[in-house]
This record gives C-alpha cells, structure tokens and sequence, in this order.
C-alpha cells in the first residue's frame, strides 16, 4: 500500500504542465496577422492539413513575435477559435451599421454605436479591437453594401411607377407595354 508522503513525492517527480498564460492584445493581433498571411496562401491554398495549416500559423506567429516558442499549437489553434467567434460577432453589428449607416456617419461613429451595441447585447466590452482592426480589412470580413436595399426609389417619367435607382439587380419590365414584332 503506498503511502501519502509517497504519493507527494511521486507527483512532485512529474513534470507538471505549464500554467495557461493570458494573450496579450499584441498577441491577439499577431495571432490574426498569422492566421491571415496563412489563409491567403496561394501556393497551399486549401490543399493542406488542419495540423499543417496551424503548424503554419504558429510558425508565423511566433516569426511575428520574436519570442521563441513560448505558445504551443494548441494554444494558439483555441485561442483563434474563441476570438475568431468573438470577433464574428463584433463584425455582424459593425457591419450593419457601417452598410446602414445613417447619414452623415463617419466610420468612427459607425465603430462607437457598434461597441454600445455589442457592450448591451453581451454585458462586456468587446476585448479584441486590435485583432479585429487587422481582421477587417482581410476579405472575408469587409462589409458588402446591399445595393437593392440601399438605392433610392425614383419615379420613372413614363409610366409613373418605381423604380431603384443604381440598382442592377432589378430588370424593368412593363406589361402594359405592347410587344415589338419585327417584320420577316
């Protein structure tokens, strides 16, 4: 039967697992300057496995923060999982606003009612605006203006009805109108 002194010593022989650090805004950004320099690799593409691909990040990660290797690539692979979820987050409300946005709204603005937004929503500050500020500029994350919801109705001269103006999404057809036949 062993022991408790004997049990106390055999766990103090094991090595013990390294306590998880907290990622600092800089290594948030890093990690999303990573994350894209990979995902847009025209070489690999998506020809590649979901341990190379992280291999990869963490590569660069680490090239980025002139650190060594002090994170390892199940830390930085769970790390971008749960900011990536948060920040999509963050994405939806700035997105609405900055391709809704009403008149006279500079971006500023936009980025403020966004944080109020998310703040009221989620009871928290939203934590990753520097990784966030490199996120939306990659594509997957820039905000696509809806030009049939976004266009000004105008009165045609003709017919008197609606149309959208700028919009090439809607074809304008009358059936009132009487159709052209040509002579053969």
């Amino acid at each position: 039967m062993v022991k408790r002194k004997q049990v106390a010593r055999l766990a103090s022989d094991q090595p013990s697992r390294a306590k998880a650090q907290p990622w600092s805004n800089i290594e948030e950004e890093a990690l999303a300057k990573a994350w894209i320099r990979t995902s847009k690799c025209s070489i690999v593409g998506n020809n590649q496995t979901s341990y190379g691909f992280w291999k990869e990040i963490l590569a660069k990660f680490l090239t980025i923060m002139e650190q060594g290797p002090y994170r390892d690539l199940d830390s930085v692979a769970s790390k971008w999982r749960k900011m990536h979820t948060v920040v999509n987050r963050f994405c939806g409300y700035y997105n609405n606003l900055y391709t809704n946005r009403p008149s006279g709204w500079s971006d500023d603005v936009v980025f403020k009612e966004a944080m109020r937004r998310y703040e009221d929503e989620h009871r928290v500050v939203f934590p990753h605006v520097r990784a966030w500020e490199v996120m939306r500029t990659n594509k997957k994350s820039v905000p696509v203006p809806n030009k049939v919801a976004s266009a000004k109705r105008t009165k045609t001269s003709e017919t008197g009805s609606y149309s959208a103006v700028g919009s090439d999404a809607r074809c304008q057809i009358s059936i009132n109108d009487e159709p052209e036949f040509v002579d053969e």
